[in-house]
C-alpha cells in the first residue's frame, strides 16, 4: 500500500491569522447510530474524503441598489447573537466583482479574501466544493464558484467566491459555519491523504510569485503548468513545527 500523500495547509499572510480555523476533516452531519447512514460504508468513505473551511467572523450584508449589470450596494446588518463585522471591516475582506464579469445582469458576484493555502511535493489537484452536506450554508441566497487546480505547481490562496442568488434576501454567516470543502485528488485514486501545517519558507514565497495574478496578463492561465512545473524548486513543502513552551520541557 502506498503511503499518505502529504499536503500542506498554511496562512498565505500573518496578519490576524489567529481568527482563522484550520482545515478539519468533515464529519458525517446526521446522528450516530447502528445501522444508520454513518454506518454505510460509501456515505462514511465519501464523507473522509472532505475537509471543512470554517467562516472566521459573522458577516451580514442586504442588497440596498441594484441595477441590473450596471450597479450593486450593499448595507452591513446584524447577525442575530453573534459580534458581525462592521462596513469598514467587512470592506477589507469582501470584493464586489465589476458587473461586466457577472454570468447574470441581476446576480452580483463577490469574492470573501481568505488566507487559506495548499501545497505538495506531489502531484496532486485541490477541489473546492459548496458546503454540500452543512444544512445553515445551503440555505444562503448564493453560489459557491467551485474549481480545482494542481497545489504541486501553483499555489495560490482559495477564496470564496460566489453570485448572489437572490439579491431579495439577507446573507447572513455566522462564525464557525461551513463556508466550503476541500477535498484532494492525487494520481493513484484511492492514495490517503495526509494533511499537515507547514511553514511559510522562502522558497514557497518567491514560487508564488511567479505565479501570482497571472490571469490578469494571459487568458486560459493553465497553460502556463508546464513552465511553473520547470521553475518550481524542489520542496515547496517544509511541516511546521509544533511549539513547545519552555515551561512545559522543565522537569517538575
Amino acid at each position: 500500500m502506498a503511503e499518505p500523500l502529504q499536503v500542506g495547509w498554511l496562512f498565505a499572510q500573518d496578519q490576524s491569522s489567529v481568527v482563522y480555523f484550520p482545515p478539519k476533516r468533515l464529519d458525517w452531519p446526521g446522528k450516530a447510530m447502528p445501522g444508520g447512514a454513518s454506518d454505510c460504508p460509501a456515505i462514511s468513505d465519501l464523507a473522509r474524503q472532505y475537509y471543512v473551511i470554517d467562516s472566521p467572523f459573522s458577516m451580514g450584508i442586504r442588497c440596498t441598489r441594484l441595477v441590473p449589470g450596471e450597479s450593486f450596494f450593499y448595507d452591513v446588518v446584524p447577525v442575530p447573537g453573534q459580534k458581525t463585522l462592521n462596513a469598514q471591516t467587512l470592506a477589507k475582506v469582501l470584493q464586489v466583482m465589476p458587473p461586466s464579469i457577472w454570468e447574470s445582469p441581476e446576480r452580483p458576484t463577490l469574492q470573501l479574501m481568505l488566507p487559506y493555502l495548499f501545497i505538495s511535493d506531489e502531484s496532486v489537484y485541490v477541489e473546492q466544493t459548496p458546503a454540500f452536506l452543512s444544512p445553515g450554508s445551503a440555505n444562503w441566497p448564493l453560489q459557491l464558484y467551485p474549481g480545482r487546480f494542481p497545489i504541486d505547481i501553483w499555489p495560490r490562496q482559495l477564496n470564496f467566491s460566489f453570485q448572489w442568488t437572490d439579491p431579495g434576501r439577507e446573507i447572513l454567516i455566522e462564525r464557525g459555519q461551513p463556508l466550503f470543502y476541500v477535498r484532494f485528488l492525487a494520481e493513484l485514486r484511492d492514495r490517503k491523504i495526509r494533511l499537515v501545517e507547514a511553514e511559510r519558507t522562502r522558497e514557497l514565497e518567491n514560487f508564488m510569485k511567479s505565479v501570482r495574478d497571472v490571469t490578469g496578463v494571459v487568458d486560459r492561465s493553465f497553460g502556463l503548468l508546464n513552465r511553473a512545473a520547470e521553475m518550481r524548486p524542489p520542496q515547496l513543502l517544509v511541516p511546521k513545527k509544533a511549539y513547545r513552551s519552555p515551561a512545559a520541557a522543565e522537569p517538575e
